[in-house]
């Protein structure tokens, strides 16, 4: 029993193309090891595009999908959104208004001794 040679990885990364070849002339395990290596690179080079193809499909999916939360967002958002004040649902407003008031005399900031303005909100000089 023979010991299989190991040289070829070592070979094929280190060396250059004419010691290689003169090593897969002599050594037999070593010429079907490259031989093994060609054809999967044939495999990887026919399933390249077919690879491509659907990376591009899954990118554009994602796409479509940032888009559609987009779209349904924003519908969703103007739906529920506070409805502006005009004859139709004035009564709605005026209770949305009411609800929404605030009383600017019990700021915290004008609690806390600090200067505010007429809003309540800290007042730089």
């Amino acid at each position: 029993m023979t010991k299989k040679c190991d040289k070829y990885e070592s070979l094929f990364i280190f060396a250059d193309e004419e010691t290689l070849n003169k090593h897969l002339q002599e050594c037999e395990d070593c010429r079907r090891e490259h031989e093994k290596m060609h054809k999967v690179s044939a495999l990887v080079k026919e399933a390249e595009p077919e690879l491509k193809r659907r990376a591009a499909f899954f990118n554009s999916l994602k796409v479509a999908c940032v888009l559609f939360l987009f779209i349904t967002g924003g519908v969703f958002f103007q739906t529920f959104a506070p409805m502006q004040l005009n004859n139709s649902n004035a009564t709605m407003t005026a209770s949305i208004s009411s609800d929404m008031s605030f009383d600017y005399e019990d700021s915290i900031i004008a609690d806390m001794g600090l200067p505010t303005d007429d809003y309540g909100l800290l007042m730089l000089d």
